[in-house]
């Protein structure tokens, strides 16, 4: 799972649609963004992620065009250096 969540992610960062604010279909579904856990053994927990679509913006900084991606209702990673991601709660 944790190795699908990392692709999800990759995949929205590499989303190539243009357009500010422009949201972006995963699915054919219209449920907000929910994560459950799934199994859960001694150290182990493992988490189901469903994420059917994000809002996708351009920004530019320095000249160089950008994507920003959200999801609605949900905050975002805020370290220097990483990637702006959003989180799930």
């Amino acid at each position: 799972m944790k190795k699908w969540c990392c692709f999800l992610f990759s995949l929205l960062l590499l989303a190539a649609t243009a357009g500010a604010g422009q949201w972006v279909d995963l699915t054919a579904s219209t449920a907000p963004p929910s994560v459950e856990v799934a199994e859960a053994a001694g150290s182990r927990v493992l988490l189901d992620c469903q994420i059917n679509g994000f809002e996708q913006s351009e920004i530019i900084i320095n000249g160089e065009s950008y994507q920003v991606i959200g999801l609605a209702k949900e905050g975002r990673i805020w370290e220097k250096g990483d990637p702006e991601l959003p989180v799930l709660n």
